[in-house]
Formats: structure tokens, sequence, C-alpha cells
């Protein structure tokens, strides 16, 4: 049975053109990847820490403060890493599907670490360990029975429309997720409003 060639492909096929490895592709990707992490994590780093602003402070021009620190270490990350994965997959075939999964992972968290809502939370002037501590718990509490009545009432539903074990696993990533949520929605609300409370005077 002859299989047929799309026009585009053929064209390509008659120029003969010489291989290449994937390997500087998944670099200049991870590399991307590696950057925005580390950008993100000194970004939430800053938020957490007074020593890790005080370490950050220098590295930028006057005004910029921290921030310079932030973008130069993301900087350095991504040149030294690029460097690194180019010197070791430059002549190499690499699963680049699954690179590129890794760094859109990578980039995704450092992207979420620069967002207010998320590196609020660790604000050490803000809030106390045991507040964290307090406001987590309770948002995981809430989670698990969200995601308990979800799984019951999925499942049943599933039930009706999908055949086993189908129903069984669709039932369960819906619970999963929608528990996820509600942690994360409750976790930032609690946090919220603890860090707006009013501190009480220590007598």
């Amino acid at each position: 049975m002859s299989t047929k060639t799309a026009p585009e492909l053929a064209e390509l096929e008659g120029l003969d053109l010489p291989a290449r490895p994937d390997g500087p592709g998944a670099a200049f990707m991870l590399s991307a990847g590696i950057g925005c992490f580390v950008l993100g994590l000194f970004t939430t780093l800053d938020e957490a820490s007074k020593a890790v602003d005080a370490f950050l402070a220098p590295w930028g021009p006057g005004g910029v403060g921290p921030l310079g620190g932030k973008v130069g270490l993301a900087v350095i990350a991504y040149v030294v890493s690029l460097a690194v994965l180019l010197a070791v997959w430059w002549k190499k075939d690499v699963n680049i599907k699954t690179w590129f999964w890794v760094s859109l992972v990578l980039g995704c968290l450092g992207v979420l670490m620069t967002f207010p809502l998320f590196f609020q939370i660790f604000a050490a002037e803000q809030m106390t360990s045991a507040d964290r501590v307090y406001a987590w718990a309770t948002a995981t509490g809430e989670g698990l029975v969200a995601f308990m009545v979800t799984w019951l009432v999925s499942a049943r539903l599933m039930e009706m429309v999908l055949p086993e074990p189908l129903a069984a696993n669709t039932a369960m990533a819906v619970a999963g997720a929608i528990g996820a949520l509600i942690v994360s929605v409750e976790g930032l609300r609690h946090s919220a409003q603890l860090r707006s409370a009013p501190t009480q005077p220590s007598p």
C-alpha cells in the first residue's frame, strides 16, 4: 500500500537538506525556562527574606534596588545554562518534546512567582509563620471537603454517561482539580485576610 506525501514535504525532501540535531533548539528552550524560573524564584525569596532583599539591593543602579539583582541573576542563569547546554547538546539529538514541556513548566512557574497574589503570601513583614500555616491548613481542609463532595457527586454522574474504568478516573480527575482550585483560592483569601487584619499591641 503506497503512502502519499504532502507536496510541501516532497519539495523539502527534494532539496536534500542536511539533517540537523535537536540539541541546540532544546538548549535555547530549556535555558529560557531556567531564566524565567530564577527570576520568579528570587522575586518570591525577596519578599520572604530581608537577607535576600539586602543581598539583591546592591546589584542594580541607583533607584532600582532589588529589581536589578533579580533581573541580573536571571540573565546570568540564562547565559550560563545556555552555554553549558549548548556545549553538551551541540551535536546531539534529544527528546525535544520532553524538554519543551520541562521548559514550559519552568517558565510557567517563573511567571506565577512574579504575580503579587503569589509572592505576597510569603511576605516576611506581613505574616508570621503561624499565620501562614493557619491560612493554608484551613484552605487544605476546605479543599479536602470539596474534593470528597465533588468525587461522590461526579462519580454518580459519570457512571451514567461513561463506561468503567473511565467513569471513575474522570470523576477522580474532576474532583482533584476542584479540590486543588479550592485550596489555592481559599489559601490566598485567608492569607489576604490575615495580612489586612490589625495587629494586636503587645502588653
